[in-house]
């Protein structure tokens, strides 16, 4: 099947694959789509990040987890699409 693949190594990233099912409890495969590389969806600052499909608008809406440090406090923050 044709999908998007999302990961968040260091950086938030996407690529076109393809994934095939694996047998029984074998694992599935990813593959990137001929020509793909991943791509950057962020500038290093956001971790953990989700997405889901909003039928309405037709579009896919990211957002996920971001760093934060003001006047010594560190922590993190939802991000809002």
């Amino acid at each position: 099947s044709r999908c998007v693949f999302l990961a968040s190594p260091q950086r938030s990233c996407w690529m076109r694959s393809t994934y095939a099912e694996g047998s029984g409890p074998a694992p599935g495969i990813w593959r990137a789509a001929e020509g793909q590389r991943r791509r950057l969806l962020d500038a290093g600052v956001v971790y953990a990040s989700k997405d889901f499909l909003d039928p309405l608008g037709k579009r896919r809406i990211m957002w996920g987890h971001v760093s934060t440090s003001t006047t010594g406090l560190t922590g993190s923050c939802m991000t809002l699409p």
